[in-house]
């Protein structure tokens, strides 16, 4: 059913409109921070990133970390209410993702990735000796912790929603146990034909083709089909280059040295980021705990936002 439904919203779109009108900005994925000056946005790190943060900023810090690599945090904003409880609630999207400027491959690298996060901290907190907390979900509690290995005394707590693998060797298990198309599936198909819309604009249908790709392979992680996740927009070269950008790594050689608490919340159904996966990677922090959630998929934190909103502040304070 969802794919007809994608099939019939392209069939509308091109009948209504020219084949060149896909050129002109937000008509066929929203606009960026570049196109929309109405956006919130900050400038770190040599790009303009969509970012808000809600509450005190005086308050422990509380980022938001989005999955992908090139999702963005349209599904995560209802967290904003955790401003009410004392913390700093920051959001972003991260660089060449969601509605933050679009940048060319050679910038989407790990390496600026993590000076990112590094300075948006900087950015968003009014002292050195500030509580910092995250929130990551799926890629973005990878992100989380590619940091914390690098910086292990600047986070004090983080809560990780299903991440695929601290090491070059998990990620590499984790993929081959998630993408398994088939030639002739009927997304392939998808793919092929969106190929056939013409923009001058390597971004946009780059994201175009991510956001159909990402509806239709998810089975193994048990998301809500009858209410999925909103998103804003996808980041294509994203999703594709910053996978690619270090062949070998090890997240984990400095995280003996973390002496925060580390909450890992893993779902029930998902099929691939298994309570014994999530196990495997808890074990590489000192202080890691796990709870499941039951009858819910990879996409819980939306999904079940009331609950999580409970474990989240049971957790940190």
């Amino acid at each position: 059913m969802k794919y007809l439904i994608l099939t019939l919203t392209l069939i509308s779109i091109l009948s209504c409109s020219k084949i060149e009108d896909f050129d002109k900005a937000g008509n066929l994925v929203p606009k960026t921070v570049i196109e929309n000056l109405e956006l919130p946005r900050i400038q770190i790190n040599g790009t303009l990133l969509h970012s808000e943060a809600f509450g005190s900023p005086s308050n422990p810090l509380l980022i938001v970390l989005h999955g992908g690599p090139g999702a963005d945090y349209k599904s995560l904003i209802q967290y904003k209410e955790l401003a009410n409880n004392g913390f700093y609630v920051v959001f972003f999207d991260q660089r060449g993702c969601g509605l933050s400027e679009r940048l060319e491959k050679e910038n989407i690298t790990l390496g600026n990735y993590l000076e990112d996060l590094k300075q948006i901290i900087n950015y968003y907190t009014i002292s050195d000796t500030q509580e910092v907390n995250f929130l990551g979900h799926s890629w973005g509690a990878m992100y989380a912790t590619m940091f914390i290995n690098e910086f292990p005394n600047r986070i004090s707590k983080a809560i990780f929603v299903e991440p695929g693998g601290f090491t070059s060797n998990e990620i590499k298990d984790f993929f081959d146990k998630t993408f398994k198309p088939e030639l002739l599936s009927e997304w392939m198909n998808d793919m092929s034909w969106i190929d056939n819309i013409y923009t001058s604009d390597s971004h946009v249908k780059a994201d175009y083709k991510r956001a159909m790709l990402v509806s239709n392979v998810s089975s193994h992680q048990k998301d809500n089909e009858n209410n999925p996740a909103p998103h804003w927009r996808w980041g294509g070269i994203v999703s594709i280059y910053l996978p690619q950008d270090q062949k070998e790594f090890d997240w984990t050689t400095n995280l003996d040295q973390f002496q925060g608490e580390i909450l890992f919340i893993n779902s029930e159904l998902n099929t691939v980021q298994t309570l014994e996966h999530q196990q495997n990677l808890a074990s590489h922090y000192p202080n890691s705990n796990i709870i499941t959630m039951n009858n819910v998929g990879h996409d819980l934190l939306y999904q079940r936002f009331d609950e999580c909103k409970l474990i989240i502040l049971n957790f940190l304070n």
